[in-house]
């Protein structure tokens, strides 16, 4: 399209234009100035070419476009790209390509273009830029490369969605603040203004001169003592609270976690019997338990008629007094470790299998035998297979020799002597029989 030779400035601003993707060629060897605003220019794909390019003004602002129709810019100073649609063709430039050629740029207005990132190295080239006006998009940090524009001495955020800055931007901001004299806008932002955004608000503070309208600025959510007028004031204030917050967060922490750790604690000691049982109920249900048989007995057929449970000491009475008594002379089959127990098995699975394959667990109480820890095992897991397995405590019997029936009862063994589930062993030989059937009958209930 040939213009007037000597034609410098073009103006075709709120015309009403109505172009799709507009490819053309605009010749005017001394264009200086193009304005193409306030029309509906809809622009993906487009180029408008300009030989022999020396525009320094270009302006396309309230537009459609989507991309930038220029790509030839190696002498502009003014560029205009406001509210139209650059947000999508900005976010996946993350090469530099739109602008690569704006060596010479000094002024851009991107502003109402709904954006919400720009990549880092967008204006890698734009070496000379003085202005850049980003507000009123959806900003909510700042990827930019500020090293690339040495010169830069205003960025107007005003109307984003900055809420904090973090580190990496302000250690670059700073920067630009002694190089430059940088000037930054964050009015109509809504600032954190709370505990965890300390540290911004204590830098903002620092270089509040290179904030503009900084007296303006708000929080995101309403603190009625927070005033960026009185910014001083309120970090003092809010310092406070963060740290009187802090202790409190502390104790709190500490607290609920002795309290969990007791809780836990406690569950653990009043329950590791029955952990422990289904710990070798988990490890026999996968098979990493070898019991005395391969068949595990039914609920109504075991392969002994007691498991008897005894201490080393009371050895010689299980042999000279139980066997033959209830053994022999009663005809019950007895499971007696010292005889029956298979060697190069576990002693954790033997004493639970020996349970499981006993129709009761008789267990010889005396002092050594409460003293004893692989009693104390064997009778707290005959207690918790009676319960689990046998549906009640009926499953265990103790027999409890003088010195244990003549002393104090021990807690450990209560709750089956309140039950019922005891015979004393008798002091008199007269008394050994009806010992012995008592000792039958409830073998056999």
């Amino acid at each position: 399209m040939p213009l007037p030779p000597n034609l410098e400035t073009l103006y075709l601003q709120s015309g009403r234009y109505i172009i799709k993707n507009p490819s053309f060629s605009l010749i005017a060897p001394n264009l200086r100035h193009v304005y193409l605003q306030n029309n509906f220019i809809m622009s993906n794909s487009g180029r408008i070419i300009f030989p022999n390019n020396t525009i320094i003004t270009c302006d396309i602002s309230n537009n459609i476009f989507s991309h930038n129709p220029v790509n030839d810019g190696r002498h502009m100073k003014y560029l205009n790209i406001s509210n139209n649609r650059f947000d999508k063709s900005f976010m996946t430039d993350t090469d530099g390509t739109i602008f690569a050629t704006y060596t010479s740029l000094e002024v851009i207005d991107m502003s109402f273009n709904n954006i919400f990132s720009l990549p880092t190295m967008l204006l890698k080239n734009s070496h000379k830029l003085r202005y850049l006006n980003a507000s009123n998009n959806r900003l909510s940090n700042w990827m930019v490369d500020l090293t690339e524009m040495p010169n830069l001495i205003s960025l107007d955020f005003s109307e984003n969605n900055f809420t904090t800055l973090n580190e990496g931007d302000r250690n670059q901001f700073e920067k630009a603040f002694q190089n430059s004299n940088l000037f930054i806008n964050l009015f109509r932002n809504g600032i954190t203004c709370t505990c965890e955004n300390q540290e911004f608000l204590i830098w903002i503070q620092k270089h509040k001169k290179h904030f503009l309208n900084f007296e303006n600025y708000t929080c995101s959510t309403k603190r009625t003592y927070f005033d960026f007028k009185n910014l001083r004031s309120s970090l003092a204030i809010l310092k406070k609270q963060c740290a009187s917050y802090l202790g409190l967060y502390i104790a709190c922490a500490v607290t609920l976690a002795t309290f969990l750790t007791f809780i836990i604690s406690v569950l653990l000691v009043r329950n590791k019997w029955k952990i422990r049982y289904l710990i070798f109920k988990f490890r026999q249900r996968f098979g990493f338990v070898v019991p005395f048989n391969k068949h595990l007995p039914t609920t109504m057929h075991y392969q002994y008629d007691a498991f008897i449970s005894y201490c080393g000491r009371e050895l010689m009475f299980v042999l000279k007094e139980v066997l033959p008594r209830i053994e022999v002379d009663k005809n019950l089959r007895l499971l007696i470790r010292d005889r029956d127990y298979i060697p190069g098995i576990p002693k954790v699975d033997t004493i639970m299998s020996s349970l499981q394959e006993s129709k009761r667990t008789v267990c010889i109480v005396s002092k050594k035998y409460l003293e004893s820890k692989w009693r104390d095992y064997e009778l707290n897991m005959a207690k918790v297979e009676g319960i689990k397995d046998r549906g009640s405590l009926d499953y265990v019997i103790l027999i409890l020799l003088p010195e244990v029936y003549n002393d104090e009862i021990p807690h450990k063994i209560i709750d089956l002597i309140r039950k019922d589930r005891y015979i004393e062993y008798p002091m008199e030989s007269c008394a050994y029989d009806d010992f012995c059937d008592r000792l039958i009958k409830m073998n056999e209930e």
